[in-house]
């Protein structure tokens, strides 16, 4: 594996266009027999500098970890594991509170506090006029969509105490 000195984001250059929602961008990317593919742009400008086969079995390594950046100089290929060793070595893992695995009510798009989510969990009764999934979400201000994750333990499944199978 190459050794990854990390480089200063005053040096990136940013692709200046629309990036997904991890910030990367797809450009038409043209094969010698006229067929056209949409490849990350940091994967098209890394396979000119190392004369890689863009299909080839390797990623692109940001050494500014910034997934705008197309600057020659800061991408390296590497594999999937040298990839995953970079972003653990820097601490962008998703894993624990400071690293964004932020559950319950510390998460900022929370509408409910935990107690009601244990509320709605205790309350719970399908198709119940009083303490089915509308009312509750009516009463509680969420869509029925999220009481239904909430008691079938898709969303806020840190707590405990399921809902009864009364």
């Amino acid at each position: 594996m190459k050794p990854m000195t990390p480089s200063p984001k005053e040096d990136c250059i940013d692709h200046g266009m629309k990036g997904n929602i991890h910030g990367y961008h797809s450009t038409p990317f043209y094969y010698a027999n006229g067929e056209k593919k949409y490849k990350g742009l940091h994967r098209v400008v890394c396979s000119k500098k190392y004369d890689l086969d863009i299909d080839g079995d390797w990623v692109t390594r940001h050494t500014c970890d910034n997934p705008r950046c197309v600057n020659p100089d800061h991408l390296l290929p590497g594999t999937h594991a040298e990839n995953v060793k970079d972003r653990d070595s820097r601490g962008r893992q998703a894993k624990g509170d400071e690293h964004g695995d932020v559950r319950g009510e510390k998460c900022g798009r929370a509408k409910l506090k935990e107690h009601q989510v244990e509320e709605i969990k205790k309350r719970f009764h399908p198709r119940c006029h009083k303490n089915g999934a509308r009312a509750l979400a009516r009463e509680f201000g969420v869509s029925h969509a999220a009481v239904s994750l909430i008691v079938n333990g898709i969303n806020w499944s840190h707590l405990h105490g399921g809902v009864s199978s009364s």
